[in-house]
């Protein structure tokens, strides 16, 4: 992955986050960026100048690519409470899950980290906004009120640069506010923070304020014929060869859909070979047994499958006990049911982290025993039982 010398420098003095903020700040410097200030962790002394609420946000090398959503950030700060803040921040650095994380991944954590001190977005919504890497005529954006995660996601069609037709709820959306924002998006584009890639640009609107800037994929364009299936989705992300790919399947399911739904669910929980059913109990709420078990059902499965498996689950992932990330380091290609709110950092990763993504694709019928061929044309995809 090729970054420009500049940011490389940047990243190793500021880390990933503000790093490329500064990068953007000198190359579009009418960009709407709330004022901070950046330090080592370690060296908190004579902040001043920043008009508070803050927002104290973690900022390492490696969240430029690779750990999103990984290390905390901690809103309405006041002066006085910087230093619990970091150090809040520290704890989700120290945390041995994230350890795990970097180790299976080769991303050297090393032992410190920067803080970016910031003056706190008024902003009413929060969103993030990604060119499809894969169909560069396709651009997605997802937009939450406030911290609220059930992001409203927006695909929008341009041509020639300009938005054509947009599919989802914009009421959302004022037609200046969208189409600043995709002004703003296309200048960072050319800005060469990540030249060859797919970037996510995280914001707010009302009033509109940019937050980060990262690359997630590598454009690649394809124009091969995808074959008919029972199971196709026109939510794909990836390229496979014409002939696809051949994996076996691992079925997922999240501890709150088992704590909640699990009587519901006990066809699922055979399929899964869920064999303790005492550790899912709703009525008393065994949330951390039952994510424990999840987790090494999930290792044991990536154990056995140590050349690479297809990862399906039934809904995004979002508040789980345990990091899902570190129980399938072998993942090749992710399958979600939903796609609805996939613009959030969990999706993000598991997408990231995978050669393909497919969302809004319904597989619970396929048995497991069986191993999948999955062939994906970046715009279109399918699954077809061997």
């Amino acid at each position: 992955m090729y970054v420009s010398q500049k940011l490389e420098q940047l990243i190793k003095e500021q880390g990933g986050k503000f790093g490329a903020l500064t990068y953007l700040k000198e190359a579009l410097p009418h960009l709407p960026i709330k004022p901070y200030e950046v330090r080592d962790y370690r060296n908190l002394k004579k902040v001043c100048g920043l008009k508070m609420p803050l927002i104290v946000r973690s900022s390492h090398p490696a969240e430029f690519w690779g750990m999103a959503g990984l290390l905390d950030s901690v809103k309405d700060v006041d002066y006085d409470r910087i230093g619990e803040a970091v150090r809040q921040i520290e704890r989700s650095f120290r945390n041995q899950e994230l350890k795990l994380y970097a180790q299976q991944r080769s991303i050297e954590l090393g032992n410190s980290f920067y803080v970016g001190i910031q003056e706190q977005s008024n902003s009413v919504y929060n969103g993030s906004m990604m060119r499809h890497p894969n169909n560069p005529d396709v651009v997605f954006v997802g937009i939450c009120n406030g911290d609220d995660f059930r992001k409203r996601n927006i695909a929008f069609c341009v041509n020639s640069g300009e938005i054509e037709e947009s599919v989802g709820d914009t009421s959302i959306f004022n037609e200046r506010e969208l189409h600043e924002l995709f002004d703003i998006y296309k200048q960072i584009e050319k800005s060469d923070l990540m030249p060859g890639f797919s970037l996510q640009v995280e914001f707010g609107l009302e009033p509109l304020s940019i937050y980060q800037a990262r690359p997630f994929k590598k454009k690649e364009t394809t124009d091969f014929d995808i074959p008919e299936s029972e199971y196709i989705t026109d939510m794909a992300f990836g390229i496979t060869s014409p002939e696809g790919i051949l994996l076996p399947l691992v079925k997922g399911v999240l501890t709150s859909s088992l704590l909640s739904y699990g009587n519901s669910l006990r066809e699922d929980i055979s399929d899964l070979q869920l064999r303790n059913a005492q550790l899912i109990d709703s009525q008393n709420n065994n949330r951390v047994n039952t994510a424990e078990y999840l987790k090494k059902y999930l290792q044991d499965k990536n154990y056995a499958h140590k050349n690479g498996f297809a990862f399906m689950l039934d809904d995004v992932v979002r508040g789980e006990p345990y990091l899902i990330d570190i129980a399938i380091p072998n993942m090749k290609a992710f399958l979600c049911f939903t796609g609805s709110t996939f613009l959030t950092h969990e999706m993000f990763r598991m997408m990231q982290n995978s050669d393909v993504s497919m969302l809004e694709i319904n597989i619970r019928n396929i048995d497991i025993s069986n191993k999948i061929r999955l062939i994906c044309n970046g715009k279109r995809a399918v699954v077809i039982p061997e």
